[in-house]
């Protein structure tokens, strides 16, 4: 089994292969930890046995992410039990979702080098348009999601989250893939670059995931300016024909995206508004869970029911991202999230597509919530992250070795 292959596979994994009604009976949000368990640690059995898996980099002091990771997350059962009456094992029971950080030091030990990572992201990228587009021409509901929803009245098959329906999990990885294409297209741009980054601006457009398109418009903006060629009036020009063509035909969505956000912006009784003066002012009883967060309450407990009545008000954890992240699983997860990202920001020898969609978890944190679909996004960043540092020293050792080398020599013909 390729790299390639045991990638795409964990990410699909981590979507519960996108809620489709086809694998639910196997691959749902009960079994799909557990698979996870199973996929590492065959992961670990099949690359350890091929002699082929050559350890280019030492990555060992990088597993501390992922423990830190666990130890916030453990250390969040604390208050859930002292607090809200959470017993440990139920705690232990329901964190079963963020199983899928297993892939972290699994995929630090695979070692898989940077290209077969994107191989991965655009294999899952073709399956995540073909699901998406198939769902919009499907005269029947396809994804579980979709059901339940209709089942508890919050909407109809009628109902659309966006120009192609319901929106399927997983959007983020998509994203990390334009990106990426966006980064390919600014280093050499030609015709087939810029219509993929094209192609994929117009997809994630129509999804009309908010959280998702305005920052990456900004970014999809700021590279077409900054291949403008010495002919700047001319590719002025040519851009602004582009811009007028696409928000044309998707005017109708864009229009609307954006009466929406104003009209939500200024109501204070916005679900958002709602959840954050609640989750960040009034939801911890206590400093400590200010500190280790409150814990992931189950729906078992009279806790979670408590909090399930919330949601039906309105206030979801989830609708604040990262903030509503903090309140469940503390500082410590936190902390780790925020010291990459602003590492990899603050230095110039990470990827361009690596520090677009940093700033985009930084400048927009309700739009990630790292323990469900997210999570492979995470562990993917923190090994792209990790392969950089490693890579730039291995680089630096090697130029040393030429020119020491080349010192051994001038001082031997003298």
């Amino acid at each position: 089994m390729s790299k390639i292959l045991y990638l795409f596979i964990a990410l699909i994994l981590s979507v519960t292969f996108w809620d489709l009604i086809f694998f639910d009976t196997i691959f749902n949000t009960k079994t799909s930890p557990f698979i996870a368990i199973i996929w590492a640690l065959f992961g670990l059995y099949w690359f350890r046995s091929k002699a082929g898996n050559i350890k280019i980099y030492n990555f060992k002091k990088y597993y501390k992410y992922f423990y830190w990771l666990i130890i916030g997350f453990l250390l969040s059962t604390i208050p859930a039990f002292l607090f809200w009456k959470q017993n440990f094992d139920i705690s232990l029971i329901a964190y079963r979702r963020l199983i899928f950080y297993i892939f972290l030091p699994m995929i630090l030990y695979m070692q898989p080098s940077e290209k077969q990572i994107i191989k991965a992201l655009l294999y899952y990228t073709i399956v995540y348009i073909i699901i998406s587009v198939t769902q919009a021409f499907t005269p029947f509901p396809i994804l579980t999601s979709v059901i339940d929803k209709i089942t508890l009245g919050r909407g109809s098959f009628d109902f659309k989250d966006n120009f192609l329906g319901y929106l399927l999990p997983g959007v983020s990885m998509v994203l990390f893939f334009f990106y990426y294409k966006l980064q390919q297209f600014k280093e050499l741009p030609n015709s087939k670059s810029f219509i993929t980054v094209f192609i994929l601006f117009c997809f994630i457009l129509v999804l009309q995931n908010r959280g998702a398109l305005f920052f990456a418009t900004l970014i999809f903006i700021y590279v077409l300016f900054k291949q403008m060629g010495p002919n700047k009036i001319f590719s002025f020009l040519v851009f602004c024909i582009i811009a007028i063509v696409v928000f044309n035909i998707f005017s109708k969505y864009w229009n609307s995206m954006v009466n929406e956000t104003l009209i939500q912006f200024n109501d204070p009784d916005y679900n958002r508004w709602k959840a954050y003066r609640y989750f960040v002012f009034e939801y911890s009883p206590n400093w400590l869970c200010t500190i280790l967060g409150n814990g992931f309450l189950s729906a078992k407990t009279q806790s979670g029911q408590f909090l399930q009545s919330m949601m039906n008000e309105g206030y979801y954890q989830s609708d604040i991202g990262l903030i509503g992240f903090w309140s469940m699983y503390g500082i410590i997860p936190i902390i780790v999230i925020y010291s990459i990202i602003l590492n990899i920001l603050f230095h110039k020898k990470y990827p361009f597509y690596l520090k677009a969609i940093s700033a985009h978890i930084l400048f927009v944190p309700i739009s990630w919530g790292f323990d469900s679909c997210d999570i492979m996004i995470l562990v993917i960043i923190i090994y792209i992250y990790a392969y950089y540092v490693e890579k730039n020293k291995m680089i630096c050792i090697e130029k040393f070795k030429s020119i020491y080398s080349s010192s051994l020599k001038i001082v031997h013909k003298m």
